[in-house]
Formats: structure tokens, sequence, C-alpha cells
């Protein structure tokens, strides 16, 4: 009988003896069998998924649209396809017919909207703003952001007016490219300033300048002398004379201190940067074509080179897509007319952006900040949307279909041959698309520039260097030998001639008349003019006026303590209305000096004349707020003398063109006008003495 000590291990859950002892149950490993394939279900949803897969991408896709600039860049996206749905859509809102628009729900789109998304357009109802530092472009109304492009060329080199006047060539090349190929004449302007200040008692530098003035307006002569004769500029042959010439609180001696600025209103993302390179998009689309080729080859080869229907759809299908969307981005990209400036071969420009949005609400007169990147490369490149006609958007409608049945036939060949060929193209497509976004430039970002303040409208100094005024007492320190000389692009103006523009005009034909009344008002603004319309188009005159007193206001006449000196082109027809265009010579004027033996009271009527004061805080340093419309409104009254003295001048030239447009543009002038007109001849001629 068995005892309770020989059962208790037994008992126990864990025997120490069964630790060691073998199990009795027998063990054996089941052999899987071989590896083998399974059913085709996972191959088969492989070769019908990836071609679907193609019809996604829609950033990417319109990405590559926008940068589309040729061939090469089309081929690219033609040859490894993805995004084919964006492309069909993208075609249809921007190209195609009323219809197909309606059917994909953009019946009533702009056309702005998809230019937006899928090419370069910058103006027309497109402007670009900056947003945290990036150029990012927009179709919303009344921006509080919209940039202009701004190229600045400033030294003290004479060689400087050889590199301005190039590129003022360059910007008649471009507005007559603009007209050539219908693009509007008031978007993408581009508009320029110059500014030279020259000691005048160096006669070298002042017979330069006198070619550089007439070099940048069209009239170029080697001959500066006679201009400097002609407006009757002074000069002196002290060569150890030394002049000194007040910028703010500083002064510093000037020799010749040269200042060009140039504006462009057509920028965008696209523009800030250097172009992606032409080969990289040929390289990628060689590529990627070779490779999907050698695809279907081996396919072929696979079946044991027997061509089958499967595989001639796949082919067919692939060359359709290719042919559709090459022809398909190349009419996007054919909707713009696309114009641009050659960049500068002179290192010493200085690139950047400004912000050309009038603030009415601020009395600031530093002028507007300067952004500027890291990437100092600024393409100047207009983009505009030219009108559709028939034949494009049947043209596009076509290829629309071409391209759907090209799918609709090469995925039904995918769906025929074996799996991995379907995989491979699809990752063909998929790499080629990273190239693609690789190869593109990092946008810069742009940052406010401290130590630079802008004239966005170029109608002073285009870069500022002068934020405040002064009167100086000239009997205290000899008589500045300083000459200001300023230069600027042709401006088309539609205000027609104010009250003060009419009685000047009245006034200096009554000044023909009377020999006396002429000398006085000549020798009261020291008024010298010289036009020509040798080399410009027709209706347009080449002018350089000179200048050295005349400004009325309350206390006196008041001018720059600098000789002033003035170049334009502009519309005979504008200069019936000459304040706005003159009064761009004393703007940001630092130092002036005021006559106050002058006679008070002369009988203009109830007009509001400025006092000194007022001139010299505001009016002479508000151009960045107020434009030349603007100024033309508040300044015709302080511009009477030196508008009369401007007509006299231009009547006395015996330009039949000049004289008919002035006698058009003033045929509307009153007997009030002429009233005030013969009470002006009789005030100088009475109490004025020179």
């Amino acid at each position: 009988m068995p005892t309770f000590k020989t059962h208790l291990p037994a008992l126990l859950p864990f025997p120490l003896h069964s630790l060691a002892a073998p199990l009795n149950h027998p063990r054996s490993i089941e052999s899987l069998g071989p590896i083998q394939p399974a059913t085709d279900d996972w191959s088969s949803i492989l070769s019908g998924i990836g071609p679907l897969i193609l019809l996604v991408g829609d950033r990417s896709t319109k990405q590559v649209l926008r940068n589309v600039r040729g061939i090469p860049d089309a081929f690219s996206l033609a040859a490894a396809p993805l995004g084919l749905l964006s492309v069909v859509t993208s075609l249809i809102r921007f190209c195609g017919i009323q219809k197909l628009r309606a059917f994909i729900g953009y019946e009533l789109e702009a056309r702005t909207v998809p230019g937006v998304e899928v090419t370069r357009v910058n103006c027309g109802g497109v402007h670009a703003e900056l947003s945290d530092g990036y150029v990012v472009r927009s179709i919303s109304a009344g921006p509080m952001s919209e940039l202009v492009a701004v190229s600045i060329l400033r030294g003290e080199e004479r060689e400087l007016g050889t590199v301005a006047a190039k590129r003022i060539r360059l910007g008649e090349v471009y507005e007559d490219e603009k007209r050539r190929k219908g693009m509007p004449a008031n978007v993408a302007k581009m508009e320029w300033c110059l500014h030279i200040i020259v000691n005048s008692s160096r006669q070298e530098s002042v017979d330069s300048m006198m070619e550089t003035l007439s070099d940048t307006i069209g009239a170029p002569t080697k001959e500066g002398t006679k201009l400097r004769d002609a407006l009757n500029l002074s000069t002196e042959n002290d060569e150890n004379e030394v002049d000194y010439f007040t910028i703010g609180k500083r002064s510093a001696f000037v020799s010749y201190h040269f200042t060009f600025m140039s504006t462009f209103d057509a920028v965008s993302e696209f523009t800030t940067g250097k172009k992606s390179s032409r080969w990289s998009s040929i390289l990628i689309g060689c590529i990627a074509f070779a490779t999907i080729i050698m695809l279907y080859l081996l396919a072929l080869w696979r079946n044991n080179w027997k061509v089958s229907t499967g595989w001639i759809l796949l082919v067919v299908g692939y060359f359709g897509i290719v042919l559709s969307v090459l022809v398909s981005a190349m009419l996007i990209s054919s909707g713009c007319i696309n114009v641009s400036i050659p960049s500068p071969e002179y290192p010493g420009w200085e690139e950047g952006m400004v912000v050309s949005v009038k603030n009415t609400d601020s009395m600031d007169v530093t002028g507007s900040s300067f952004f500027s990147s890291f990437c100092k490369y600024q393409s100047l490149e207009a983009v505009w949307i030219k009108p559709s006609n028939f034949q494009h958007r049947w043209f596009a409608s076509l290829f629309t279909i071409l391209l759907v049945l090209s799918f609709v036939a090469h995925y039904f060949g995918l769906r025929t041959v074996i799996w991995w060929v379907a995989t491979g193209e699809l990752g063909v497509c998929i790499l080629a698309a990273f190239a693609r976004s690789v190869s593109n430039d990092l946008q810069p970002r742009f940052k406010e520039v401290d130590d630079i303040k802008i004239d966005k409208r170029c109608t002073s100094t285009g870069a500022i260097r002068v934020s405040s005024a002064k009167v100086v007492d000239d009997s205290k320190r000899p008589r500045s030998s300083m000459l200001d000389a300023r230069a600027y692009s042709q401006r088309t103006l539609d205000n027609p001639p104010s009250a003060g523009e009419r009685v000047a005009y009245e006034a200096a034909k009554l000044c023909l008349k009377e020999v006396d009344g002429r000398e006085l008002v000549l020798g009261l603004t020291g008024m010298r003019l010289h036009l020509t319309g040798n080399g410009q188009p027709e209706g347009v005159l080449a002018l350089i006026a000179s200048f050295n007193n005349g400004l009325l206001v309350t206390e006196g006449l008041a001018f720059p303590t600098t000789q002033v000196c003035i170049a334009f082109r502009a519309n005979t027809t504008d200069l019936a209305a000459p304040t706005s265009l003159l009064c761009r010579s004393i703007m940001r004027q630092p130092e002036w000096r005021l006559d106050r033996e002058f006679p008070k009271g002369m009988p203009l009527g109830n007009v509001y004349i400025f006092a000194m004061q007022s001139m010299l805080t505001w009016w002479t340093l508000s151009e960045d707020r107020n434009d030349m419309g603007n100024l033309q409104t508040n300044l015709h009254w302080p511009f009477v003398l030196i508008n009369m003295a401007f007509f006299i001048l231009l009547l006395e030239s015996g330009e039949k063109d000049v004289l008919d447009a002035l006698e058009k543009a003033h045929e509307g002038n009153g007997e009030n006008d002429a009233k005030i007109a013969e009470a002006i001849i009789a005030f100088i001629r009475d109490q004025v003495k020179l």
C-alpha cells in the first residue's frame, strides 16, 4: 500500500522529478511545402490601379504647367505624366469652349482664376503681394501690399550714364514688343528716373551730364557744350573751388553723384529667382521616355515578340498621351503673351521690391521701404493673358478629347500585359515628378533694407537721400555752384489743364505781344528750353529745361539753392498741362532760398498759395503719397510764373504740332482766365524789377 510520502511529489503542481523527464508525446515538424505564387488577383489589382494613379497629382502638375517656357519643359511632363486629370481640367478651364467648361462646372469662371494656377501671369488683373517675406500672386481687388520690382544703380562713375541709357533702350524695345504682340500699354509698365548732382564750376562735368541727359531721353548728342550754352548753364573755370551740398544734416563735397532707378509693374514668384534649366527638363524627359519604352519592349520580349492587340493599345495610348499632354501644355502656355527685358550685365545693380499702394492716411515723408533678398537675380518678365480665339478654343477641345481616348486605350493595354509594366511605369512617373521638383530653385525671402528709401512713383530722385528741407540765407554764404539734373520716363497725362495752367497759357500769349513782359517773366524764372522731335515717335517731343527761380509762395518767390535741369519726353498734348512735368525738378531739394522782396498781392483771384513752410515740410517731400495728378492739382498756382515762361518758349519754338496741340487743349479757356492773365502781366510790368 503506497504511503503518503510516495504520492507527495505527484500532488505538487511542478514535481521536481518531472523537470528532467522526457515527454511521452512524439514531436514532428510539418512541411510547409515550396513557396508558390498565389492567384493573379494582386497583380491584376496593381495593373488596374497603377494607371489610375497617373490621373492624380493636382498641385505638382500645375506647378510644372506654370514653369513651361518651351517644348523641353512640356516634354518633361508629357513623357512621364502625373496628374492627367489636372491637365484635362486645366486645359478646359483656361482654353476650352464654353460648353466643356459648363460640363465640368466652370461655366462662369474668369480666365484669371485658372491662369494664376497654371501660368505665370503677373499683370492685367493679377498682382504680386508680400506675405511673410515671400512673393505671392493674387487677384484680389484693392490690395494693401501690391509690389513692383525696383532696380537701382548709383555711384560716382560717369560711365554709369551709359549703363543706364542701355537699360532705357532695352525698355523701349520692350514697349515696342508689347505693342507688336497686342499687350495693352497700361499694363506691366516700366518707369524710370535719373538724378545727377554735379559741381557746375567744372565744365567737363556739366558737359558730360548734358550728354547723359540727352541720351536718356532718346536725343543723343556728343556736343554737351552746345546744350550747356543753349540752356544758359553757368560754369566757371576754377578747378580748385570747393562746394558743399547739404544732405539732411550732413554736408559733403560732391563732384559727380549719379542715381538711376527703374520700376517694373509685373512681379511674381517666378521673377525673383533663376529659371529652371532647360537641359534638366530635356534630360528628365528623355530618360523617362526611354525607360517607359524599354518596359514595353521587355513586355513584348517576354511574350516571345508576339504583338498583341493589348500591346498595340498600350503603345498607341502612351504615344497619344505624350502628344496630347505636350500640345496641352503648349496651348496653356501660348494662352499668355510673354515679354521680357534682358537682365543687366553690369554687376552694380541693386535689385528688390517696393510696395506701390498709396497710403492716403500716412504723413510720412521719408519714402517707401525697399525689400531685397539673398538672391540678387531678378527677371523682368511680363506675362499677360491674351483673349482666346475660336481656333484656339476648338484646338484645345480636340486635344482634350484625344487625351481622354488615349488614356482609355493605354489603360486597357496595361490590363492585358504583365503586371510589372504598370508598376514600373508608375514608378518612372513618380521619380520624374520628384526630379522636376528638385530641379526648381528655392524661392527667396525678402527683407526690408534699413538704409534705403524709395520714391516708388519715380517722380523725384528714385533712391531718396533727402527727407527734410530748410531755408538758407544766401547773403551769408556764396551761392551754390551745384547743378541738380534729372530725367524721367515718358508719362501719359489724363488730366486737362487746370485753372492756373489756363491762366499761364493766356498770359504767355500776351507776353509774346509785349517784349517787356516776356523779358520779365524769363528773367524772373531763368527759364531756358531745348526741344526736338528728331528720333522720337510721332507726336512725341524730347525736352530739356533749366530754370532757377519763380516758385510763388505766400512770402514771395522761392527756389532751391541749386540750379535745376530737367529732361523728359512727352506727348505734345500733355505739354498743355506742364505743372506735374516740371514740378518733379523741385522734389526732395535739401536747401531753399526765399526772395521776400518780390511784390506781394499778385492778382490771381480767390486762390490759395502755400506758405514756404508747407512747401518745405510737405509738398516737395510728399511724392510718395501724391501722384502726378495730385501734384498738378495742388501746385498749379505756385507754378504759375514757371508755367508762363515754359509756354512762352514753347510758343516761340514754332513747332506746328506743338502750337496746334496747345491751342486745341486751351480752346475752352474762358474770359475770366484772360482777365486774370492781363492783370498778372500788368502787375509784373508795373511792380517787378529785375
